[in-house]
């Protein structure tokens, strides 16, 4: 979720409660993360350590001082010691990541539940993977829908 940014910056008590190894809340801003984290989300982050994640997580990053909730595609290897994240709605990857650039790994969602959630109870991952693999191929659709439609 990279739009728009946090203002002011995120206060010393979240990151000292965040060292600490507790549970803190954050809320994203931005689309990057819909169709399953709509902006405004609340998500619950946990400093685990960078070996104890999987591809399919989510995780709470920082680049130049932007905070960034986006899901793992790839993890460091024995080839390249760079972490791949991508938001839920794009179909590339964001540019790699430091494993410094880390920070904490998303533990848990807090429900609004003054919104309408009608939600699929499918496990966001077969979503996030279902959405990202049938993106292209609905545009294409698309677009010659659009094409018919004008003749």
């Amino acid at each position: 979720m990279l739009q728009p940014t946090h203002e002011p910056p995120l206060p010393p008590e979240f990151w000292s409660r965040l060292e600490a190894g507790e549970t803190v809340p954050f809320q994203g801003l931005g689309d990057s993360m819909r169709p399953f984290f709509p902006s405004g989300t609340w998500f619950l982050l946990r400093q685990d350590p960078i070996h104890q994640l999987q591809v399919g997580d989510i995780v709470f990053m920082l680049r130049e001082d932007q905070p960034i909730v986006h899901r793992i595609t790839a993890l460091p290897s024995k080839d390249s010691s760079q972490l791949k994240t991508c938001g839920d709605c794009y179909y590339e990857d964001d540019p790699p990541w430091k494993p410094s650039q880390y920070r904490a790994r998303v533990v848990g969602i807090l429900e609004d539940k003054t919104r309408d959630s009608r939600r699929l109870k499918m496990p966001h991952d077969l979503l996030a993977t279902l959405y990202r693999h049938a993106g292209p191929a609905i545009r294409i659709g698309l677009k010659m829908y659009r094409r018919i439609k004008k003749r």
